[in-house]
């Protein structure tokens, strides 16, 4: 299952599957969130539907950029994530496809 949609952001948490665990570059970050503060997000994140809420299996990053904005007031919580609804098993193939190609 694919499904693009538009996610609000206090739908979507950060998946223990996610493929990369943490950013150690910091100054990408910043650029990362500079760049979605003047342009929002040019790539889909990669979700898995769990009940009520989306975790992120793709796109980590974008998701802590988001809601450092939306905790500076910059964005709404209800702000809408374009996303890429998997199931689970595609979407940690597509996070992980996602970084080797980065």
């Amino acid at each position: 299952m694919t499904e693009m949609t538009q996610i609000p952001l206090n739908e979507l948490t950060v998946s223990g599957d996610n493929v990369r665990v943490v950013s150690a570059d910091k100054a990408a970050d910043k650029k990362l969130l500079a760049s979605i503060r003047a342009q929002g997000v040019l790539q889909n994140l990669i979700v898995v539907a769990d009940e009520d809420r989306y975790t992120v299996i793709g796109g980590g990053r974008r998701l802590a950029a988001l809601q450092a904005l939306q905790a500076d007031g910059e964005i709404a919580a209800d702000y809408p994530v374009p996303c890429t609804v998997k199931d689970a098993e595609s979407a940690v193939a597509a996070s992980l496809a996602e970084n080797v190609a980065r």
